[in-house]
């Protein structure tokens, strides 16, 4: 997995390779990981259905004037007695080209 590089990006999605990349939190990224609707995040379990502490939920995210399109992969844990005034998760964000299983 690498860190978010246009030009990476780029060469992957038009030489067709499956790919997951860690993705910039920009604020389009983020307006996308926020347009998830609240139902559709899933509560990480272990290997023995055991709740991890966070959800995991994904979108589809266009960029580059909307030509190229990913699914993002995200995970949320609550800040919890870290709130923020404008949003009470941390987010990690993977870009990707996998399907999903």
């Amino acid at each position: 997995m690498a860190r978010w590089n246009k030009k990476l990006v780029d060469y992957a999605i038009e030489e067709g390779l499956y790919f997951t990349i860690t993705s910039d939190q920009t604020m389009s990224v983020l307006e996308a990981v926020r347009s998830i609707p609240e139902i559709s995040w899933e509560k990480a379990l272990d290997e023995y259905g055991i709740r991890e502490g966070y959800e995991v939920g994904e979108t589809e995210y266009y960029f580059g004037n909307k030509k190229r399109k990913l699914r993002l992969v995200v995970k949320r844990k609550f800040r919890g007695a870290q709130m923020n005034l404008f949003d009470n998760y941390h987010y990690w964000v993977i870009g990707t080209k996998l399907t999903k299983r």
